[in-house]
């Protein structure tokens, strides 16, 4: 019994990964869908703050 439940868990941790996926691809290509669809307030700062420290030193 304990197999299933390891198995069950891991397809609801599947599935919630998918339907976050096909929500990122539907709003980068549907710009007018807002990012608070997917991501909390919290963790739409994230980006903004992680970002200059993956920053390369290419010149755009």
């Amino acid at each position: 019994m304990e197999f299933i439940s390891a198995i069950q868990g891991l397809t609801v941790l599947a599935l919630s990964v998918a339907v976050r996926t096909l929500q990122m691809v539907e709003g980068r290509d549907n710009p007018t869908i807002s990012a608070s669809v997917v991501f909390s307030e919290a963790q739409q700062q994230c980006p903004s703050q992680i970002a200059p420290s993956l920053a390369g030193k290419t010149k755009k």
